[in-house]
C-alpha cells in the first residue's frame, strides 16, 4: 500500500520527506513530505447437483362390489403402473431401448450425457487450445489439463507469453507490465507483478480456468444437463451442443461421445482427451517450485499514519524506514505474507530501494526496511561533505504473497498423490 499516491487500492498516500543537514555547520531545514473477479456470462452461476431418482408411481382402482341373484361376487381389481427407469446401456449411443425400437421411456435423450461424463471421468487429462478475449486482448490458449484439475500452458497476447499454472484451484500468471497494467487493480504498479508469478484474481482473465475446464467440474454440471436437438459439426465430427448455465459444451455424436469444444462469453476452445500425461506432470513440478513469493494482487493494503526514517542523517551505510499498513481484505490474516516496498529519491532519481514483510497475523502489521543501495551511499557521502541543504524523500507500499515455502512443498506433494492415481 503505497505511501505515496498510487492506484490499485493501495490508500491514502501518507509519506515522507528530509534533508540532511549539510556538514560545516549548516542546519537542516524540514522539507514537505511526498507523500493497489466477476466471472464472465456462462459461469457465475452456482453448481448444481445431480437429478435425484423419480419416484415410482402406483395408481389403485377403487373396490366393486356387486350383487347376483341374491349372492354377493366381490371384485377386486388392481393396476399398479411402474415407469422405470435405468441408467444409459453401454452399448446404447443413440438412446434405443433393449428392443431397439427408440428411445426408452423418460430418458429425455440424457443417456448420451450420461455416457459422455463417465469418459470424461475416464480420461487422464484434456489438452486445450483455442481462443479467449480478456481486457481488450485477443489471447491464444494453449493449456493441458489434468484429471485431477491442475494445468499448465500458455496465453499469447500480440507476440507476448503468458505463462499459466493451476494447481489446488488457484490460477497463478506470469505476465509482461502491459498485461498487468491492463488489468483493474494492478494497472497503477504493473512493475509489482510483472515477470514473477502471481495469483491471478478473477478479474485478471474474467473467468475460472479450474471451474471452466478441469474435466472433473465439468462432469459436475453436465449431470443434470440435456442436450440439444439440433446435431452439430465440429470440425468435420457429428456432434451434439449439451447448453448449462456455465456455457455450451459439444461431444462427438458418435460413442463413446468424447469432448470436441467449450464455449463460454469470449472463451472457445478445442478440446482433445490425452492419453498420457507423462510429459504434463514435470511442467507442473518445475513451475510449482517456483511459486515461492507469488503476490497476490486481489488482498490490498491501506498505509497507517506517515511513513518514517530511521537512523538516515549521516549514515552512509543506510537509510530505514518504517510504517504501519492495515488490510483492507478480509480474511487475509493468516494466509499471506504483508511485504513493503520502500524507494528513496532525490527529485526524481531514486537512490535505492528496500524489500522487507512478514507473516499478516492481525489486521495492522507493522514494517521496516532498510536501503543499502550505492546510490545511497554515494549521495550521502557528498551530502556530507558539501555545504547546503540536501533534500531526499521516500515512498513505500505493501503487496501481498500468497504462497510461502511450506505451501510450495504441500502442492508438490498433491500432484504426486495426482499422478499416481490417489
Amino acid at each position: 500500500m503505497p505511501g505515496r499516491a498510487a492506484g490499485g487500492g493501495y490508500g491514502p498516500p501518507p509519506g515522507a520527506a528530509r534533508e540532511h543537514p549539510a556538514g560545516n555547520g549548516y542546519q537542516a531545514v524540514a522539507a514537505p513530505g511526498r507523500s493497489r473477479q466477476g466471472p464472465p456470462p456462462g459461469f457465475g452461476a452456482p453448481r448444481g447437483g445431480p437429478e435425484g431418482p423419480r419416484r415410482r408411481r402406483e395408481r389403485n382402482v377403487p373396490l366393486l362390489v356387486g350383487a347376483i341373484g341374491g349372492g354377493i361376487l366381490l371384485l377386486v381389481a388392481t393396476t399398479v403402473l411402474v415407469i422405470s427407469l435405468r441408467a444409459d446401456d453401454d452399448g446404447d449411443p443413440g438412446g434405443a431401448n433393449r428392443n431397439g425400437t427408440g428411445p426408452a421411456a423418460g430418458s429425455g435423450g440424457d443417456r448420451r450425457v450420461s455416457r459422455a461424463v463417465r469418459t470424461l471421468n475416464a480420461t487422464p487429462g484434456m489438452n486445450y487450445t483455442g481462443t479467449l478475449s480478456s481486457a481488450g486482448d485477443d489471447m491464444q490458449v494453449r493449456l493441458s489439463m489434468t484429471k485431477g484439475g491442475s494445468g499448465t500452458g500458455t496465453l499469447t497476447a500480440s507476440g507476448r507469453r503468458i505463462d499459466v499454472l493451476v494447481a489446488d484451484g488457484a490460477t497463478y500468471l506470469r505476465a509482461d507490465s502491459a498485461f498487468w497494467r491492463a488489468r483493474p487493480g494492478t494497472a497503477a504498479t504493473p512493475g509489482d507483478f510483472a515477470g514473477r508469478w502471481t495469483k491471478a484474481p478473477a478479474s485478471a482473465l474474467g473467468f475460472d480456468l479450474e471451474d471452466a475446464l478441469a474435466p472433473a467440474e465439468i462432469g459436475r454440471r453436465l449431470r443434470p444437463a440435456r442436450p440439444a436437438a439440433r446435431t452439430e459439426n465440429i470440425n468435420g465430427v457429428p456432434a451434439f451442443r449439451v447448453p448449462t448455465a456455465r456455457g455450451d459444451h459439444y461431444f462427438a455424436a458418435a460413442a463413446p461421445h468424447r469432448l470436441l469444444r467449450i464455449r463460454s462469453g469470449t472463451l472457445r476452445v478445442d478440446a482433445d482427451p490425452a492419453t498420457d500425461m507423462s510429459a504434463v506432470f514435470p511442467e507442473l513440478r518445475d513451475r510449482i517450485r517456483r511459486l515461492s513469493g507469488a503476490r497476490d494482487p486481489a488482498v490490498r493494503f491501506q498505509a497507517q499514519g506517515k511513513l518514517q526514517f530511521s537512523n538516515c542523517n549521516n549514515n552512509v551505510s543506510g537509510c530505514t524506514l518504517k510504517m504501519t499498513a492495515a488490510s483492507l481484505s478480509p480474511g487475509a490474516e493468516g494466509r499471506v505474507r504483508a511485504v513493503m516496498i520502500g524507494t528513496i529519491t532525490v527529485g526524481r532519481r531514486a537512490l535505492g530501494t528496500c524489500t522487507a514483510g512478514k507473516p499478516l497475523t492481525s489486521t495492522t502489521v507493522d514494517l521496516s526496511c532498510t536501503v543499502r543501495s550505492q546510490g545511497w551511499q554515494t549521495w550521502m557521502q557528498r551530502a556530507r561533505t558539501t555545504p547546503g541543504t540536501h533534500r531526499y524523500a521516500a515512498q513505500a507500499r505493501v503487496v501481498a504473497e500468497a504462497v510461502s515455502a511450506a505451501d510450495v512443498a504441500a502442492l508438490l506433494a498433491r500432484i504426486d498423490r495426482e499422478e499416481r492415481g490417489g
